[in-house]
Parts: C-alpha cells; sequence; structure tokens
C-alpha cells in the first residue's frame, strides 16, 4: 500500500489527520465503587469527579488534601448537576484538563499558575478567566446556571 492510500485511510470523511491528533489527548480515569470517578489528564493533571449522593461527597471531603481546585455546578434553584463538560487550560493556552463530570463537585490538583476553566452545560458556557491556583490552598468556585432567565454566573 502506498503512503498516499495510508493517509487517505486515517482520515475520517474527509478531515485531515492533523486536525484528528490535534484533539485534546483522552483521560486515564476509573470509577471507585463508591462512584467517584479518579484519574489523571496526560498532562498530569490528577482529578476525581462526583457527589451525587450525600456518602460520596462526605468521601471526596476525605479525599481532598493534595488538590487545589474544587468546582461545583448548580442550577439557579440550587440543585447539583452532573455530566457538566470542564476544560481547563495554563496561561499558555495548553489544555490540561477535557472531562464531563460525573457529579456536581471536581477537584483537581493543578501545578501553581493561571488557569482558565471553561464549564458547558445545557449548550451554556461559562469561562473563568486567570484562576490563580496556589499549591496547598484549595481554590473553590461555584458554577451557577441560570435556566430561567438563560444566563449563567459564577460565584
Amino acid at each position: 500500500m502506498k503512503k498516499s492510500q495510508v493517509i487517505r485511510r486515517l482520515s475520517l470523511a474527509g478531515v485531515p489527520l492533523a486536525l484528528l491528533l490535534a484533539q485534546p489527548l483522552p483521560l486515564a480515569a476509573r470509577t471507585t465503587a463508591s462512584g467517584i470517578e479518579t484519574g489523571s489528564s496526560r498532562e498530569g493533571a490528577r482529578f476525581m469527579s462526583g457527589g451525587v449522593a450525600v456518602g460520596e461527597r462526605e468521601k471526596m471531603v476525605e479525599m481532598a488534601p493534595g488538590y487545589d481546585l474544587k468546582l461545583s455546578f448548580a442550577n439557579h434553584l440550587g440543585h447539583y448537576l452532573s455530566d457538566v463538560k470542564v476544560t481547563i487550560s495554563d496561561e499558555h493556552g495548553k489544555h490540561v484538563l477535557n472531562t464531563t463530570t460525573a457529579g456536581p463537585w471536581l477537584y483537581v490538583e493543578l501545578p501553581e499558575g493561571k488557569y482558565d476553566v471553561k464549564a458547558r452545560y445545557a449548550d451554556r458556557t461559562e469561562e473563568i478567566k486567570n484562576l490563580e491556583v496556589t499549591h496547598g490552598q484549595l481554590m473553590t468556585r461555584l458554577l451557577h446556571w441560570n435556566s430561567n432567565a438563560q444566563q449563567i454566573s459564577q460565584r
């Protein structure tokens, strides 16, 4: 088989191979018996996600030491949200985490620095820009989707 034939076969519906390879790398994740998803990105960002039930949230609080960022997701009534698509990029624009949450809480261990966070839920994206992470101090942010006004706010 010629090289040009191999490249053509590796493209999908005419999409160049380079675009496919430029996508964020998948996570190495696993779900524990308690329903908490833990893992790390190829870039080394360790994370845990979950908190659907009270028992999960209590377990996550126990496991929290060592994480630098905690994100929580809720609607305008204060009900927790799950299946939020989250992308975290460093100050140079490099993606360090790209995941979909397994619950309303997401803990991430990051090196010190500034990060941009994008969270997408119900076709709406919220951004936190220049979030400064300091090692040893847990930074907590609530992302709140106001479904009545179709607006999103952060606290």
